[in-house]
């Protein structure tokens, strides 16, 4: 017995492929820089370890571009602190749109299984 698809489903199958296929896409690209972030993170976190340990009335310097300025330690360890801060809210933000993303997807399929649901209660009566 062959039974032939419906229009209505084949098409909401093909806008969930599509929709999962750019979704997962969207969401390598977020894991991608939220790896990133952690390990810049990591870098401040070390860097603000590293400049706590030096000595008081050690010159410390910190990069600009090509050339290099000097800076008291207090004020390049609030530099780290602000970096590390911006660098784990960003990570929380980017963390919400990828659960965002992978929300949209799921609930995309529950809308499919509910319209096949809803297709084989209808052939039953």
């Amino acid at each position: 017995m062959v039974s032939t698809a419906d229009p209505e489903l084949t098409k909401a199958f093909q806008e969930l492929q599509i929709q999962v296929l750019n979704t997962r896409e969207k969401v390598r690209h977020i894991e991608a820089e939220i790896s990133s972030c952690e390990r810049q993170a990591l870098i401040y976190e070390i860097t603000k370890k590293t400049v706590a340990d030096l000595k008081p009335g050690h010159e410390c310097f910190i990069g600009l571009g090509r050339a290099f300025a000097r800076q008291d330690r207090p004020e390049i360890l609030a530099l780290m602190d602000t970096r590390i801060e911006n660098n784990q809210e960003k990570i929380r933000t980017m963390k919400q749109a990828k659960n965002y993303q992978e929300g949209k997807v799921k609930e995309t399929e529950n809308n499919i299984r509910e319209m096949i649901q809803q297709k084989k209660n209808a052939d039953k009566k």
